[in-house]
């Protein structure tokens, strides 16, 4: 079997990443203290209990935390000035002692590259048209820098190599007759987006940010590295920007290309397994019909596996939050009111206030059955 040239440039992406995980020994890298480390992931763990979300997007939001806690949350509406001295150095310490990245692997370099962006949207805040200042436009804006440098600390080159063949497949299959066209007002170019957009929702579930800034350097090529002419053009174009993101991620039809996505999903994300083993042996097993049947059956079955465990993951987590908000909310508002209002407890009904919600949540969770969208002879064919 011969494979594609699209194909070739998938296997080739993955081999990139497959190597890129190969530590280097000469570059020096950045370290912490191991017992400051073990204190921050532990609360860290605690957290993602309490704040649940999926793994991919842990990172992402940890750094948004910390932007605006410590570098955002400065920013006067009325200037749009703010210190940002040592901004880079300082996040990613606090990423690695949060245990979000491992102590000893970002390189050193990595700080100077996430200072660079930091300044880029510091530049972009400073210099922001004479408009109204939007509360919803900061919050969105650091999201956005959130996932750049996430993206920089943490490349997702495998991922964004299975949307880009994935996308380029899916443009072509996908057609829309002449009436949807018209009566939707949707373009040719508006018909690639939704399709972008709505493949990184059904390929990974990202969120709207992650979204929107790989529209940003979709729409956008100069975005990751823009020229000071080109800054200036972005700052002072900056919430018409957002406005069409916005507008993009909101599409009436955005729904419907979704739908077709995710019904059409599962042979891409087995491929990408199948590859994430060992890109280079792969390349040449593949080409045998017998061979990759084998290899995607082994994906499916372990793919099948992994969403059982999640959902047992995700069924403990949203019953321990549930169970935990509800004793925080007994001991600082049900029993301070009770003791200083009426002096009396009903320890049954605060009883039935806990173990009720908790075992609703517990059994909604556990109700919840792996889609098999895709039987296993489907996907082969």
């Amino acid at each position: 079997m011969v494979l594609s040239q699209a194909t070739q440039k998938l296997i080739s992406c993955y081999e990139t990443w497959h190597q890129s995980l190969q530590l280097k020994d000469k570059a020096a890298r950045i370290h912490v203290d191991e017992v400051a480390s073990k204190v921050a992931a532990f609360y860290e763990k605690i957290r993602g209990i309490i704040d649940w979300k999926e793994e991919h997007l842990l990172k992402k939001g940890a750094i948004e935390r910390i932007l605006k806690r410590k570098f955002f949350s400065g920013i006067d509406l009325t200037n749009n000035s703010f210190d940002n001295s040592s901004a880079a150095e300082s996040l990613i310490l606090e990423l690695i002692r949060g245990g979000h990245f491992p102590n000893d692997q970002i390189e050193e370099s990595k700080i100077n590259e996430v200072q660079k962006i930091i300044d880029k949207y510091v530049f972009i805040l400073n210099n922001l048209p004479q408009e109204e200042k939007r509360i919803q436009f900061y919050s969105w804006f650091s999201s956005i820098a959130a996932c750049e440098i996430e993206e920089t600390l943490s490349p997702s080159l495998k991922e964004r190599a299975l949307i880009s063949y994935t996308f380029e497949i899916m443009k072509q299959r996908i057609k829309l007759n002449e009436g949807i066209l018209i009566k939707g007002g949707l373009k040719a170019e508006d018909k690639k987006i939704q399709i972008y957009i709505a493949l990184q929702r059904a390929l990974f579930n990202l969120d709207p940010p992650m979204i929107s800034y790989h529209l940003l350097k979709y729409r956008y090529t100069q975005w990751k590295d823009p020229s000071q002419d080109q800054l200036n053009e972005i700052s002072r174009n900056i919430y018409s920007i957002w406005k069409r993101l916005e507008k993009d991620l909101s599409h009436s039809l955005g729904d419907k290309f979704y739908q077709i996505c995710e019904t059409y999903d599962t042979p891409y994300l087995l491929l990408g397994d199948v590859l994430t083993a060992n890109p280079s042996e792969i390349k040449e097993k593949i080409k045998n019909p017998e061979a990759l049947e084998n290899l995607t059956k082994e994906s499916y079955s372990k793919r099948l596996k992994t969403l059982k465990s999640r959902l047992a993951r995700a069924a403990f987590y949203a019953t321990l939050s549930i169970f935990l908000t509800n004793i925080v909310s007994l001991l600082a508002i049900e029993i301070p009111f009770t003791r200083y209002v009426t002096g009396q407890f009903n320890f049954l009904a605060i009883g039935i206030d806990i173990i009720v919600p908790t075992f609703l949540m517990f059994f909604l969770v556990i109700t919840i059955k792996p889609h098999r969208k895709y039987k296993l002879e489907k996907v082969i064919i």
